[in-house]
């Protein structure tokens, strides 16, 4: 504990003083490199953190912004009935999830293009970054009632979005294993 006190005066102190040098990117970069040392260090997560979690309008629901590099879910235009579904799970399965990406951040043409998707990387305040994460922190279990309370309402899980109007896709799916990944398409 008194090393990782007597780096953060070090970091304080010492780089500030160095930043007329160094450029501010070189500057987050090393604080950044402090932070993988003190992973647990609130102060130097607060530092670099620049997300912003926003209530959303719906029950157990919130928003997300640049959680995931410059992604605004608040700002997007997502569909209404997605939200009222991921609220109802949410509250179904007594978990707080937080949209970290919606519209933005993706490439039109898919269904976070046309506000028809969202990307949860966050339940009951714990970052997912993998499923031995998920089940370290506590919110495992969290998660899978959550997912479960989604297909009680259609929603099929790990299953290609083609052809389905409402799909979850999560732990084992490619490319999804640090988030819950939720469609509805209102064209189908």
């Amino acid at each position: 504990m008194k090393n990782n006190f007597r780096t953060l005066i070090f970091i304080f102190t010492a780089i500030p003083c160095f930043a007329f040098v160094m450029s501010p990117s070189k500057a987050m970069y090393y604080l950044r490199k402090v932070k993988n040392k003190l992973a647990n260090s609130s102060i130097v997560n607060r530092v670099l953190d620049r997300s912003v979690i926003s209530e959303s309008g719906y029950k157990n629901v919130q928003f997300g912004d640049y959680v995931v590099g410059n992604c605004t879910p608040s700002k997007d235009n997502t569909n209404p009935q997605l939200l009222k579904d991921i609220s109802r799970a949410a509250v179904s399965s007594n978990v707080t999830v937080v949209i970290t990406t919606a519209c933005t951040g993706h490439k039109p043409g898919t269904r976070h293009g046309s506000n028809d998707a969202v990307d949860i990387a966050i339940v009951n305040n714990s970052r997912i970054y993998s499923e031995k994460n998920a089940i370290n922190q506590g919110i495992h279990d969290d998660m899978g009632r959550f997912v479960k309370q989604l297909q009680k309402i259609g929603y099929r899980k790990n299953v290609s979005e083609r052809g389905r109007k409402k799909v979850v896709l999560t732990f084992g799916f490619p490319g999804h294993d640090n988030h819950i990944h939720i469609s509805r398409d209102r064209s189908l």
